[in-house]
């Protein structure tokens, strides 16, 4: 499945600017080094997830990847998540205790974060929500509601 996220956010001096963009499938071995690593990140953030999210439970994935150049620099798996009990959101992740951004900054975890915003806003979803151990490390970075 394809991500909607197609606009890409910039943080940062051009030097170390973050960028964030969609996952694509070449990414899979990075990520996996990259969730190995990162002390943020957890079991579920493992590739693996997507496409058990896709494939069994059917919902749209969104993945998005944080990167300098040269490497990544955080991650935040999303799915798109709709349910006439809990209505229209992009979750990450359901199904999974933990998800959320895992970053190795905090600049790249607001990038990842007003990406996920942008994608929400495009999306048309009722919520965002971040099952996340370290979300109060992020909320400082957290964009303004709108």
């Amino acid at each position: 499945m394809e991500s909607a996220a197609s606009e890409i956010v910039r943080i940062g001096r051009a030097a170390d600017r973050v960028s964030v963009r969609p996952f694509v499938a070449a990414d899979a071995a990075a990520w996996e080094e990259f969730v190995q690593r990162c002390p943020e990140a957890t079991f579920f953030h493992r590739i693996g997830w997507r496409e058990i999210i896709e494939d069994v439970f059917r919902h749209r994935t969104h993945y998005l990847v944080a990167e300098r150049p040269g490497a990544i620099a955080g991650i935040l798996p999303l799915a798109e998540v709709k349910s006439r009990l809990f209505g229209h959101a992009l979750v990450s992740l359901p199904f999974g205790v933990y998800g959320g951004p895992a970053a190795t900054d905090a600049e790249a975890g607001r990038a990842l974060i007003e990406a996920a915003s942008a994608l929400s806003d495009s999306l048309d979803v009722e919520h965002l929500e971040f099952r996340s151990r370290q979300f109060a490390h992020h909320r400082e970075t957290m964009p303004e509601p709108r």
